[in-house]
């Protein structure tokens, strides 16, 4: 239990790095992290910071907090890295839908960010421009968990990315049933007669 309160801490320290502006979802990591048995003289501080805390009032105190708790390198990671790595395991657990994460790295990272979080981010553009015009999201939410998996893996991107701007697959049209041919008319008696007669 205390590792994953560890775990979810860094990572909500991770993404307030980012976005130091919200605060509450570090807070409410500190105030999880005593609840499942962490504890440190700074995580008590911070678990009873407001959510309205600042960035330079909360700053100096989650170093400590960190460092305290044996989680330093957290603050050593590329924090656009750091943070896509941290919604992506939210992607993973459920606690975010697809369209949701790529729509966060857009806003969050954008066209300019980090190399490796460019497939989100491009992404966020083929949700919109397949939902214009009424395709199934249903293979992009795909393709974004292909993705996540890749880069927690520290793997390369699958490149689906031509993929995308082209559109859905074509849905494969259904073979056509054969077409059963009427057999000839059979003759009657009185043709084939009327046949031999002629012959």
């Amino acid at each position: 239990m205390t590792d994953a309160a560890r775990a979810a801490l860094a990572d909500a320290v991770s993404l307030w790095r980012l976005t130091p502006a919200v605060a509450k979802d570090v807070i409410d990591a500190a105030t999880d992290a005593l609840v499942a048995g962490l504890d440190s003289p700074s995580l008590r501080i911070l678990a009873g910071e407001p959510a309205s805390a600042t960035a330079y009032e909360l700053a100096d105190l989650i170093d400590d907090t960190m460092c305290e708790l044996g989680l330093a390198d957290v603050l050593e990671d590329d924090v656009q890295r750091a943070a896509l790595a941290a919604m992506l395991r939210r992607l993973r657990a459920g606690r975010v839908r697809p369209g949701e994460l790529v729509s966060w790295a857009h806003v969050c990272i954008g066209h300019g960010g980090h190399d490796d979080a460019q497939p989100f981010v491009q992404l966020d553009d083929v949700y919109d421009l397949w939902a214009s015009e009424g395709h199934d999201l249903g293979l992009l939410d795909r393709w974004t968990h292909e993705e996540a998996d890749a880069f927690l893996a520290g793997l390369p991107s699958p490149g689906r990315a031509d993929e995308w701007m082209s559109g859905p697959p074509p849905a494969a049209t259904p073979a056509r049933p054969p077409v059963a041919r009427p057999s000839p008319p059979r003759r009657g008696r009185f043709a084939r007669l009327f046949a031999r007669r002629r012959s």
